[in-house]
C-alpha cells in the first residue's frame, strides 16, 4: 500500500476514535451526572471535545490524499440519494460542523448542561451514521470478503474500544497537566475519572470481545463460502499475511488485558489514577497498531470477481 492508500485507512481509523471518543464521554457525563456537579461535567468535556474536533479534521484532511483532485472534493455530496460515499461525506461534514458548534456553546458562549447534553448526542448520532455510511460503501457484490454485514458490526465495536483508551489518554493528560500547573479543579477531575474507570474497563472488554467474535466470524463466513474468491482471500490471510493476523489479535488481547488488570489495581487503591498515565500510552498504541494491522489486512486481502 503506497501513500495515498493508507490515506483511507488512516481516515477510518480517525473517523472511528472521535466518534467512540466522543460517545464514551457522553456515556461518562449521563452516568456520573447530578443536579450538584452539572458545571463540572461541562468542564470535563472542554479538552475532550477539542481532542475530538482536532481528530475529526485530521480524518478529513488525511481523505483528502486519496482523491486525484483534492480541491474538487465538495462535488462528493451531489450524488446523496444514489451513493454511499456521498452519504458519508455529508454526514462526516456533519459531525464536524456539529462538533464546532459543540466547542463554541462550551469555550466560547457557555450553554446549559442540557443544551451541551443535546448538542453533544446530535453530533455522535452523526458520527454513528458517518461509520455506518463508510462500511456501507465496501458492500459490493464484486468484492466477496467485503459483501456481508460483519464488517459494519465490527466497525462500531472498534469506535468504541478505540474510543475508550483514546478518552482515557485524554483524561489523564489533563490531569497530569492540572497538577503542573496546580490547578484548583485537578481534585474533581481526578474524582469523575476514578469513578468511571470500573465502566470504561468493562466497555473495553465488551468492546474486545464484539470485535473478536466479528472477526472470527468473518472468517468462519470466507472458510464456508465455495467461491475462489473466497478461498484466495482465505489463503492470503492464513498465508502471506498470517504474521500481521497474529500480531492483530495478540496486539488487541494485550491491550485490553493490560489495561483492565492496571487499572484494578488503581481501584483497589495500590496506585494513585495520575499515576496510570506512562502506561496508558503503552496500552493505547498496542489498540492502534492492532487496528492498523486490521485495516491492512481489509484492503490487502481482498479479491475482485467480475468487471
Amino acid at each position: 500500500m503506497n501513500f495515498r492508500e493508507w490515506a483511507l485507512p488512516g481516515y477510518t481509523i480517525l473517523i472511528q476514535l472521535a466518534t467512540g471518543m466522543f460517545f464514551v464521554l457522553w456515556m461518562i457525563r449521563t452516568f456520573l451526572r447530578t443536579d450538584e456537579n452539572e458545571k463540572e461535567l461541562n468542564e470535563l468535556a472542554k479538552i475532550p471535545v477539542i481532542i475530538i474536533f482536532s481528530t475529526i479534521l485530521m480524518g478529513m484532511l488525511i481523505s483528502h490524499f486519496h482523491l486525484s483532485r483534492p480541491l474538487m472534493s465538495f462535488l462528493a455530496i451531489v450524488n446523496f440519494r444514489n451513493s454511499w460515499l456521498s452519504r458519508e461525506v455529508l454526514f462526516t461534514l456533519l459531525f464536524f460542523l456539529s462538533t464546532v458548534a459543540l466547542i463554541s456553546r462550551l469555550w466560547i458562549s457557555p450553554a446549559s448542561y442540557r443544551m451541551i447534553s443535546i448538542l453533544g448526542w446530535v453530533a455522535i448520532v452523526f458520527g454513528l451514521i458517518t461509520l455506518w455510511c463508510m462500511t456501507s460503501v465496501y458492500l459490493l457484490p464484486t468484492q466477496v470478503s467485503w459483501n456481508h454485514s460483519l464488517s459494519q458490526f465490527s466497525s462500531y465495536g472498534t469506535a468504541l474500544l478505540l474510543g475508550v483508551f483514546s478518552l482515557m489518554v485524554v483524561f489523564l493528560m489533563d490531569i497530569r497537566f492540572s497538577l503542573e500547573r496546580e490547578s484548583s479543579s485537578v481534585f474533581v477531575k481526578i474524582k469523575f475519572v476514578n469513578r468511571a474507570l470500573k465502566g470504561m474497563v468493562i466497555t473495553a472488554i465488551v468492546a474486545a470481545i464484539w470485535i473478536f467474535f466479528a472477526d472470527l466470524n468473518e472468517i468462519s463466513l470466507l472458510q464456508n463460502m465455495s467461491l475462489e474468491s473466497a478461498q484466495i482471500s482465505l489463503n492470503l490471510l492464513f498465508g502471506i499475511y498470517k504474521p500481521l493476523l497474529i500480531m492483530r489479535f495478540s496486539f488487541l488481547t494485550l491491550g485490553t488485558l493490560c489495561f483492565s488488570i492496571y487499572s484494578i489495581g488503581t481501584l483497589i487503591g495500590k496506585q494513585k489514577i495520575a499515576e496510570m498515565i506512562g502506561p496508558i500510552y503503552v496500552f493505547c498504541l498496542f489498540i492502534l497498531i492492532g487496528e492498523i494491522a486490521e485495516r491492512f489486512l481489509f484492503y490487502a486481502t481482498h479479491v475482485r470477481i467480475g468487471l
